[in-house]
């Protein structure tokens, strides 16, 4: 597997393959401290989901970024575009509400580039995209995805942090991703870093291709 990541351009078309994306916030700014920004950013995600009829299989909001897992049912789907939709209905909503109920704050996310006032969410650009093919990479993924507010030290478990998929899952509420199922065996955890049984016998994962 290509671990090579690359950045959306305009020429990335989706394939049968998964995406993980990252969203970047504006010169790594923490703006998903604020509850509105996390909630408002998982109902454009839902509305993209339906609309353009992709599958979410993770996601973690963290304080300054945003990862996304997913795969499109229809191979034609244009990425970038999905990616630039995203984050302009967020970014648009978002300083909606704080315009109406947070002048100081929304003052804080106005920059100035050549002689013009923007507000600014996310940093300028692509977002960061890598090409994920395979039930195992996949699995992968999702844990990697989901251990990042662990990693940062915000919960002990995934589950525990409101803002991830795995929360979503455990609570049967939220933005719940996309299940799927297919036989995957999972390494042992201390060559791997994920649990796996003693015996190294093929697991039958509740993550997969979807159903």
């Amino acid at each position: 597997m290509n671990k090579k990541y690359t950045y959306v351009n305009g020429h990335s078309k989706a394939t049968e393959q998964a995406h993980e994306l990252v969203f970047n916030c504006y010169r790594d700014s923490r703006y998903f401290l604020d509850p509105v920004a996390c909630e408002q950013f998982l109902e454009v995600v839902q509305e993209y989901r339906k609309e353009h009829r992709f599958f979410l299989w993770a996601y973690a909001i963290m304080q300054n970024h945003v990862h996304l897992l997913v795969s499109f049912k229809r191979a034609n789907t244009d990425v970038v575009q999905i990616d630039i939709g995203i984050k302009g209905m967020v970014s648009e909503r978002y300083s909606a509400y704080l315009l109406e109920n947070d002048k100081d704050r929304y003052e804080s996310f106005e920059v100035t580039e050549w002689g013009f006032t923007t507000f600014r969410l996310w940093q300028p650009g692509g977002s960061v995209e890598r090409n994920i093919s395979g039930a195992r990479s996949i699995l992968r993924s999702i844990k990697s995805i989901e251990a990042n507010p662990v990693r940062k030290g915000y919960v002990e478990e995934a589950h525990d942090y409101q803002w991830c998929s795995a929360w979503a899952r455990e609570n049967k509420k939220g933005l719940i991703p996309d299940l799927y199922k297919t036989p995957v065996h999972i390494p042992d955890q201390k060559r791997t870093g994920f649990r796996g049984s003693a015996n190294k016998s093929e697991h039958y994962s509740r993550f997969g291709r979807p159903r």
